[in-house]
């Protein structure tokens, strides 16, 4: 019963760490696009704001 348990406990660990990990590529994909535009619009302004 004892090694059920913990294999259990193991399982739900290890769902756990999926889901912070899944939840973190998840927010540096978000990121990584936020940068992109943010950055994209910059160079577009810095450019037709040229005299």
């Amino acid at each position: 019963m004892s090694e059920f348990s913990a294999l259990l406990l193991n399982k739900e660990e290890g769902r756990r760490k999926n889901l912070v990990l899944s939840e973190f590529s998840a927010l540096l994909s978000y990121s990584q696009l936020y940068n992109k535009y943010s950055t994209g619009f910059d160079i577009n302004h810095r450019i037709s704001s040229k005299p």
